[in-house]
C-alpha cells in the first residue's frame, strides 16, 4: 500500500511559539508590507504587537493562514509560485491580484476561486 504525503503545513511557519498567527510572519510569507498586513486587518500601525492575543485579528490572520496554506498546496510547496500568484493579476478576479483583492476586504472572493481551482472548476 502506497502511503499518502501530508503536504508541508507552511501556516506553521506563520505563528508564534504560543500557536498565535504572528502578522509580522504572514507579511515575510506573502512579501507583503507591515502596512499591507494592517490594511488587511484594518488596524493602526501601534495596534499590531509581536504576539497576536485580540480574538478577532486571531480569527482574520487565521482565515489568511488558511488560505496561504491552500494556496502552498496547490502550487506544489513553491513558496515563490505562492508569492507570484498572490500577486499576479487575475482574469476571473476581474484583472485584479489576490492581494489587492484580500486588500479591498475581497478574502471570500478569492476563497471561492481557490475552492473551485482545487476542484478543478475553474482556470
Amino acid at each position: 500500500m502506497k502511503s499518502v504525503r501530508r503536504p508541508r503545513a507552511i501556516i506553521l511557519d506563520t505563528t508564534d511559539r504560543n500557536g498565535f498567527f504572528d502578522p509580522e510572519k504572514v507579511a515575510d510569507l506573502l512579501d507583503w508590507t507591515p502596512d499591507e498586513v494592517r490594511r488587511y486587518l484594518d488596524q493602526q500601525p501601534s495596534s499590531i504587537l509581536k504576539s497576536v492575543t485580540v480574538s478577532a485579528t486571531h480569527v482574520r490572520l487565521h482565515s489568511l493562514a488558511t488560505l496561504i496554506q491552500e494556496v502552498f498546496e496547490l502550487m506544489h510547496e513553491d513558496i515563490y509560485e505562492l508569492r507570484a500568484w498572490f500577486q499576479a493579476p487575475i482574469k476571473a478576479l476581474d484583472g485584479r491580484s489576490p492581494r489587492d483583492m484580500i486588500l479591498a476586504g475581497e478574502l471570500e472572493r478569492v476563497s471561492a476561486l481557490v475552492d473551485e481551482t482545487s476542484g478543478g472548476f475553474a482556470l
